[in-house]
């Protein structure tokens, strides 16, 4: 989206910025399980901004993996974020490239 003044603006939420991942409209049950796959369900109305940077990285693993790309490229997925999160995030990119 665009401002007035022609500035990229960004969703104001975490589940909007699923959404906003995904081009056209997405089912709220395809939202809801993203949501899920890394805990953010908790933080769907908290700005996206305001997240810490690891929830940022659930974020943006969560809303790049919503329309179920054949191929995705990752520069460090989890860099900066904390060895528990950096666990569950490698565990899930794996069951994602076994197709599960």
């Amino acid at each position: 989206r665009a401002s007035p003044t022609g500035a990229k603006t960004y969703p104001p939420s975490a589940a909007a910025a699923i959404r906003a991942a995904r081009p056209g409209w997405t089912p709220p049950d395809r939202v809801e399980a993203a949501l899920e796959r890394l805990g953010l369900v908790k933080r769907r109305r908290q700005l996206a901004g305001t997240l810490s940077g690891g929830w940022k990285q659930r974020l943006a693993l969560v809303a790049c993996t919503l329309p179920s790309p054949q191929l995705l490229l990752l520069d460090e997925p989890t860099a900066g974020v904390d060895v528990e999160l950096r666990k569950s995030m490698w565990e899930l990119i794996e069951r994602l490239r076994a197709g599960r």
